[in-house]
């Protein structure tokens, strides 16, 4: 499985290193709306980056997408 994942802050580090470490999953794509942190991200991670959001979206080379987000209520 291929994952890409949008936001590469606090929470979204967190979750490209836990998604980097599941069984089955075969590469995850980071992409943020500054792209030199989802480059730098993916450098520490060993992951690849995207150029942006939108090229991540079209990138036919990431399977599913997700954002993480604060919790509302």
């Amino acid at each position: 499985m291929r994952m890409g994942l949008i936001g590469t802050g606090r929470i979204g580090a967190f979750h490209a290193a836990t998604l980097r470490d599941v069984p089955g999953v075969e590469q995850v794509v980071v992409a943020d709306a500054v792209p030199d942190r989802a480059r730098q991200l993916a450098d520490e991670l060993g992951l690849r980056a995207a150029d942006g959001v939108e090229a991540l979206m079209t990138d036919r080379k990431s399977g599913s997408a997700g954002m993480p987000r604060p919790i509302s209520y």
